[in-house]
C-alpha cells in the first residue's frame, strides 16, 4: 500500500519547536531577543510517498515471487522511500545466514532507500529449535 504524507506535519513540529514570546511584558531592563526564524524550503513542503510492507515471505520458497512482484510494484511506484517493518521470515524457518543474504539481495533491488526494523521472527523467534537453536 502506498502512503500519501503530509509534509504539513513537518512544518508543524517545526513551528512547535520555535520559541514563543512569553505573555509577560518584559521589565525595560531587560532587552528583547529576537524571535528566531526558520527558513522552510518549499519544496520540503510538498506531499511525498513512502511504502510500508512487512511479514513475508512465510512460505518460503513459493513467497520468494510474491516478494518480487511487490519490489517491482514499489519500484514502478518510485516513492520518497520504503519501509519494511519486519517479519522477513516465518517464526519456523531457520535464522540463518544464508535466508538473511537471500532477503538482503531482494532488498538491494529496491531503487529508493529503504529502512528496515527487525521483526519478532527474525530477532526473537532464533532461539526455537524449529529456527535453529541460534542464541
Amino acid at each position: 500500500m502506498i502512503f500519501r504524507a503530509l509534509p504539513y506535519l513537518l512544518a508543524l513540529g517545526l513551528a512547535a519547536t520555535i520559541p514563543h514570546a512569553s505573555a509577560q511584558t518584559p521589565s525595560p531592563k531587560e532587552t528583547p531577543a529576537a524571535a528566531p526564524t526558520v527558513a522552510v524550503n518549499p519544496a520540503m513542503l510538498q506531499p511525498f510517498s513512502f511504502v510500508a510492507f512487512g511479514d513475508m515471505p512465510y512460505r518460503v520458497p513459493q513467497d520468494f515471487a510474491r516478494l518480487d512482484r511487490l519490489i517491482a510494484a514499489i519500484n514502478a511506484a518510485s516513492p520518497a522511500f520504503a519501509l519494511n517493518v519486519g517479519d522477513i521470515k516465518s517464526a519456523n524457518e531457520p535464522c540463518t545466514d544464508e535466508y538473511y543474504k537471500t532477503i538482503l539481495t531482494r532488498f538491494k533491488k529496491i531503487q529508493a532507500p529503504l529502512v528496515y526494523t527487525p521483526g519478532d521472527n527474525e530477532w526473537t523467534d532464533c532461539h526455537r529449535e524449529r529456527a535453529g537453536r541460534y542464541n
